[in-house]
């Protein structure tokens, strides 16, 4: 899976790589850290765990990927808390999912 790291919104817009699948993107801003993917899988545990190995490297993704499993086996698939995190997970097609996780700092 591909990885690109942005210091802003503006500059992953000018990279004009929004949409790329199996790109996992992350926009390192000031007062958070955000990285999405739209990513293929047999199951959504896999897309999940696929999405945390790409993003295993920044510091405060950390236990984060046992959070979201535990979320998804409870039902949740998306959840917010203002100022703190925000995380998702869809199923757009079959077997294709899209995943964001934002931490603020």
């Amino acid at each position: 899976m591909k990885k690109s790291i942005f210091t802003s919104f503006e500059e992953f817009e000018a990279s004009q790589t929004a949409g790329d699948y199996e790109r996992v993107t992350i926009i390192n801003y000031n007062d958070r850290i955000s990285a999405d993917v739209m990513t293929e899988a047999k199951s959504i545990q896999m897309a999940v765990k696929k999405f945390f190995t790409a993003v295993k490297d920044i510091e405060l993704f950390d236990g984060w990927k046992e959070c979201a499993l535990e979320m998804m086996e409870a039902g949740y698939f998306s959840s917010f808390e203002p100022g703190s995190y925000s995380f998702e997970v869809k199923e757009p097609e079959d077997n294709f999912f899209y995943i964001t996780l934002t931490v603020w700092r």
